[in-house]
């Protein structure tokens, strides 16, 4: 019986530890298709595009399926994977469709996100993609949607100009009373003053105190190692940005 339930387990933790990995397509452009829907014409358009937008990678991903995941959970993942963005600014967009399951998404990098905000990306996917998808007009409607995404790009980037509607922090700082402003700079000098005070007093009270023999704490052998023997988290080989996933998704 012991030995039963012993090959059982061996036979079912490979399989259940294998069904737990994620597999992602194979990344060779930034118009990637598994389903075979778009064109050679659509495909060529689709790069032009996204050549165009500056300050930001935008890649996209027709998926035949999401590997029985989450469409959220794999397209931050999927973004990860393909290293979409540069590492350090984590400027990358990742634009998922899946057909068959009748759902897109909008993944954001982290440098990405207070540019296109969840929000945004959630009304751009409703007004720009699911009109077309819903008519099943595929290649369409991803058309448009990067078009649009382009222009948004371009609109909200660093190097672009500022959407009027948006107060800047110049404006802010005129509308406060002058009187406030006087209170909160003197609130904090004085709490500052207070706290200096108090640091001043302690050092005072405890700098002459004889040190306790069980409070010196020798350094210990591995921190008196050499930097160059001490071992290190690898670095990400691919030099690309990160996903934390942010962004918006929807169904048609």
């Amino acid at each position: 019986m012991f030995r039963l339930l012993l090959c059982t387990l061996c036979f079912i933790l490979p399989i259940t530890g294998f069904a737990g990995e994620l597999t992602f397509p194979r990344h060779t452009s930034p118009v990637t298709d598994e389903t075979r829907l778009l064109d050679v014409q659509t495909k060529r358009e689709l790069s032009q595009v996204l050549a165009s937008i500056e300050n930001f990678q935008v890649e996209i991903a027709v998926l035949s399926s999401t590997r029985q995941t989450d469409i959220a959970k794999y397209g931050y993942q999927l973004g990860r994977h393909w290293g979409i963005g540069e590492k350090g600014i984590d400027n990358g967009i990742l634009l998922m469709i899946v057909p068959f399951q009748h759902e897109v998404r909008l993944e954001t990098g982290y440098g990405a996100e207070g540019v296109l905000t969840d929000a945004q990306a959630r009304l751009l996917l409703e007004n720009q993609a699911v009109p077309y998808f819903r008519k099943g007009e595929i290649k369409e409607g991803i058309l448009n949607t990067v078009k649009h995404l382009a222009a948004l790009l371009e609109d909200r980037s660093v190097s672009g100009r500022i959407d009027s509607q948006t107060p800047s922090a110049l404006s802010l700082l005129k509308q406060e009373p002058p009187e406030k402003n006087f209170l909160t700079v003197g609130g904090l000098l004085l709490a500052l003053a207070v706290a200096i005070l108090i640091c001043w007093l302690f050092w005072e009270k405890t700098r002459n105190l004889p040190a306790r023999k069980e409070d010196i704490i020798l350094p210990s052998r591995d921190s008196r190692m050499p930097r160059s023997n001490q071992t290190s988290l690898p670095s990400n080989p691919k030099g690309s940005g990160s996903f934390g996933g942010g962004g918006a998704g929807t169904k048609w």
